[in-house]
């Protein structure tokens, strides 16, 4: 015997992410009157929304449960403690939902404009099925120097979804998140990383910035403290605040290169991020002679802005352009030589 109309249904998500459609009313024991498995798949639609296409259900449960071929869900993203998507839901949402979804699956991986969520999905047959999501958006450092992704909406809003632990380098120079992650209530927890792909830069004294991309919409601004400059390293001091310490993590972050001057570019920091992949941080300079015959250098922004960052090398270490500036400063006329983008010597 089918339902009446009027009574109330409540959706929500099981643990297979599984779309339910349940009785709200309860029976004798407690338990939901009726509870039907609606077969479907999430996709990502316009502005981040969260939409699921229902597979041809039989037509008597569409009149039962009056239930459209499409859902669609608009919210904020966020990140629950386990590393799973959590949309909060706007006002006006389909009725029968709760004021939050969410997805289990797992962060896969991280383009200059998205994060990709894959989830799996079982049916009422009890196959599974896994999709990837793609939200698109930038990612971005916090005030805490932790790694946040801005994930859009159609209003111009955005959702912050926060990778709550702490990073670090790998061999390449590459940013990698580690976290761990239960996958199941019965399992322990696994560890899993997130590997960012980009390049490091410095353009203000006290910022560390790496790129995600070429046109400044995705990069990590982290706010750093005293620097220091080697003949193959720059080290900077940095705290990460997470949520379960009082007190800021600290700890380095070194990058490891080669220093060479181009004539007409300037004084660069070479950096390998594998793969025969070679890139460069690029400084405005200016070089005395030490009293020991090596050179000094007063490290400056590209546009010339001081870093308060210094570097004493030896002539060698710069090939040919070492022993050129060490005639240049060696003369009378020269008590310093200022190395910058555009300048020639």
């Amino acid at each position: 015997m089918l339902k009446k109309k009027t009574e109330k249904l409540i959706y929500e998500l099981d643990p297979h992410n599984r779309l339910i459609a349940g009785s709200g009313a309860k029976s004798s024991t407690g338990l939901p009157r009726f509870r039907y498995v609606i077969d479907g798949e999430f996709k990502i639609g316009r502005g981040n929304s969260l939409v699921y296409h229902v597979k041809s259900p039989s037509r008597s449960l569409s009149r039962q449960l009056n239930l459209p071929y499409q859902l669609k869900l608009r919210g904020t993203w966020s990140l629950t403690q386990n590393h799973d998507l959590k949309l909060t839901l706007d006002k006006c949402q389909l009725r029968g939902f709760r004021n939050e979804v969410v997805l289990k699956g797992e962060i896969i991986g991280a383009e200059s404009d998205a994060l990709l969520f894959s989830v799996t999905q079982k049916t009422a047959d009890e196959t599974t099925s896994t999709r990837i999501l793609r939200l698109e958006g930038a990612w971005q450092a916090d005030k805490n120097n932790r790694l946040t992704f801005k994930a859009e909406k159609e209003n111009g809003k955005y959702g912050t979804l926060t990778l709550e632990g702490a990073w670090e380098l790998n061999k390449n120079h590459q940013i990698v998140y580690k976290y761990k992650k239960s996958l199941s209530k019965s399992s322990g927890k696994t560890e899993k990383s997130l590997s960012f792909n980009g390049f490091w830069n410095i353009a203000e004294k006290n910022i560390l910035t790496y790129h995600l991309d070429f046109i400044n919409r995705s990069l990590f601004n982290f706010r750093v403290g005293c620097g220091c400059a080697d003949k193959d390293s720059i080290k900077y001091e940095i705290g990460i605040g997470l949520e379960n310490r009082k007190r800021p993590l600290r700890q380095y972050v070194i990058l490891y290169g080669k220093w060479n001057i181009k004539r007409r570019v300037g004084l660069i920091f070479e950096i390998s991020y594998g793969k025969d992949q070679i890139g460069g941080i690029v400084f405005g300079a200016e070089a005395r002679l030490t009293p020991d015959a090596k050179i000094e250098f007063d490290l400056k922004t590209e546009s010339g802005k001081p870093l308060s960052l210094f570097l004493a090398l030896s002539k060698t270490i710069l090939n040919g352009a070492g022993e050129l500036y060490s005639k240049a400063l060696f003369s009378e006329k020269e008590k310093a030589v200022y190395i910058g983008a555009g300048f020639t010597w």
